[in-house]
């Protein structure tokens, strides 16, 4: 969900653990911005069956990278299945490494 300035509240903090096993607790940060600015190894996006133009966060990745993500739907590489999960290289068009 896009804030009224247009920005995107991003989730930054340690890998979730799980705390019924003994795992310690997770410190969860919030951060205003672009997503499609965001340098970390991976950024993850959200895609629903049935779209064929992504919008949100997933827009402003799909934007940066000069629409992949929407070729690849076009293409049906992804589908935005239930538990269909893609991973791919962004080839420094934004400086996350990859988008899940």
């Amino acid at each position: 969900m896009r804030n009224i300035d247009g920005t995107v509240n991003l989730i930054r903090g340690p890998r979730f653990l799980n705390h019924a096993a003994g795992g310690e607790c997770v410190k969860i940060v919030v951060e205003t911005g672009d997503i499609a600015r965001w340098e970390d190894e991976v950024i993850v996006v959200n895609l629903f069956e049935g779209v064929d133009h992504p919008g949100g966060a997933t827009g402003a990745v799909d934007t940066a990278l000069g629409h992949q993500i929407t070729a690849m739907i076009a293409t049906r590489d992804v589908s935005g299945a239930f538990k269909d999960v893609i991973v791919f290289p962004t080839f420094d068009r934004i400086p996350a490494n990859r988008v899940m």
